[in-house]
C-alpha cells in the first residue's frame, strides 16, 4: 500500500502550492501525494504507518505511533483534542515519546512529537 512505501526520509523541498494545506511533497527521488490525517475515516487505520508531519513549517517524516484525544485529559480543557505522536526518523522533535508529563510512547530523545492532528499527512498513491 502507499502508506507503508519506503521513502527516503530527506525532504528536499516544501510543497509547490505557496504554502497552503499540502497536495504533493517533494523528496529527493520524486514527489508524494498527501492527504490529511484526519480526513481518513478511521484515523486509527494508520498507526504503524509512515506519516509526514509539519514541524516549524517544515515536513518530517515519521511513524504515526498513536492518536490521543487530548479533550478527555485533565489539564487540556482548551486543547485541539485530537493529537498524533509520532517517531520521527530524525532527532528534530522535542521529546521521547512523554507530552505533558504523560509517557505516550517510547522513543529515543528529541525523536518524538505530538501534532494536531491538522498538522499530519498521509502517503496516497
Amino acid at each position: 500500500s502507499a502508506t507503508n512505501m519506503d521513502l527516503t526520509p530527506e525532504l528536499i523541498a516544501q510543497p509547490n502550492n505557496s504554502g497552503k494545506t499540502p497536495s504533493r511533497i517533494i523528496f529527493r527521488g520524486g514527489c508524494i501525494h498527501v492527504v490529511k490525517l484526519k480526513a481518513f475515516p478511521n484515523t486509527t487505520e494508520c498507526v504503524s504507518k509512515q506519516v509526514i508531519c509539519s514541524i516549524n513549517k517544515r515536513y518530517e517524516l515519521g511513524i504515526l505511533i498513536i492518536i490521543v484525544d487530548l479533550a478527555t485529559k485533565v489539564g487540556f480543557k482548551n486543547a485541539v483534542s485530537k493529537h498524533a505522536g509520532i517517531r520521527l526518523y530524525n532527532p528534530v522533535g522535542n521529546c521521547d515519546g512523554v507530552y505533558k508529563s504523560e509517557r505516550y510512547f517510547n522513543c529515543p530523545p528529541n525523536c518524538g512529537i505530538c501534532v494536531p492532528l491538522e498538522d499530519v499527512y498521509v502517503p496516497v498513491p
